[in-house]
């Protein structure tokens, strides 16, 4: 059985936060400050909605739409074929991490 390497991190910000240990001390920048913490949530998320097979889908890019960041994997299709399927899609708050929406396309 396969753990992705940042579930231990994951796991502890979840019993942190439903504990209360972070209140009102959270970065001024947000717990996702740059697009490279933003990605690494996200990856771990969408495998353990989607399963290892959404890894696949790397590199994930990440935008900052606001308050949220949208992140997004990437397709990828032999070079002159018609490209059929979609990608995994996450939208994580900056501020907190909370997750707003988690999208597959078809």
């Amino acid at each position: 059985m396969f753990v992705h390497p940042l579930s231990p991190y994951l796991a502890f910000a979840v019993i942190c936060f439903s504990a209360g240990a972070f209140s009102e001390e959270l970065p001024p920048r947000g717990v996702l400050a740059n697009e490279e913490a933003a990605v690494k949530v996200a990856e771990s998320i969408l495998v353990g909605v989607y399963g290892e097979k959404v890894l696949q889908q790397k590199p994930f890019r990440a935008k900052l739409d606001g308050e949220f960041w949208i992140i997004e994997g990437t397709l990828h299709c032999l070079k002159g074929s018609i490209c059929k399927g979609g990608v995994a899609t996450i939208e994580l708050n900056k501020r907190d991490s909370q997750v707003r929406k988690v999208t597959h396309g078809k």
